[in-house]
């Protein structure tokens, strides 16, 4: 949705809210231990513990859902010889931490987790000055 409001001819507040569902990810279901020889040292082959993860199909976990909210004021100014535009935004206005990927962690008891990073997870001001001759 976006929406863009002028004031007058000098001066325009726009907006617009992103929203879509989350993007699908593929992500182990189960856990297994392993013992396989270590064949580093041929002298001392002693068993090393691996975890193999089982993935059951692809594409099956729903990450939550993406939205943020942009807004921009735009102050042009006719000079002249050039017309003159300074443009004042926030990108992600409400600081929404949207999920861009998931990565195994841990949660608070030590047990082993999927955690979610984010980009921008909070408001980002952007400024702009653009001459037209």
């Amino acid at each position: 949705i976006a929406g863009i409001y002028k004031f007058n001819k000098n001066v325009e507040l726009s907006g617009d809210w992103v929203f879509n569902t989350g993007n699908w990810t593929t992500l182990p279901t189960t856990s297994f231990s392993s013992f396989t020889p270590n064949i580093k040292n041929f002298d001392d082959l002693f068993q090393t513990n691996q975890s193999i993860n089982y993935y059951p199909n692809r594409n099956n976990y729903n990450m939550m859902n993406y939205h943020r909210l942009d807004v921009s004021a735009r102050f042009s100014k006719q000079k002249k010889h050039y017309e003159r535009i300074w443009t004042v935004g926030v990108y992600n206005l409400y600081g929404r931490k949207n999920p861009f990927f998931l990565f195994e962690g841990r949660d608070t008891a030590g047990n082993p987790a999927y955690q979610q990073f984010s980009l921008f997870g909070f408001p980002l001001p952007s400024v702009a000055l653009n001459i037209k001759f």
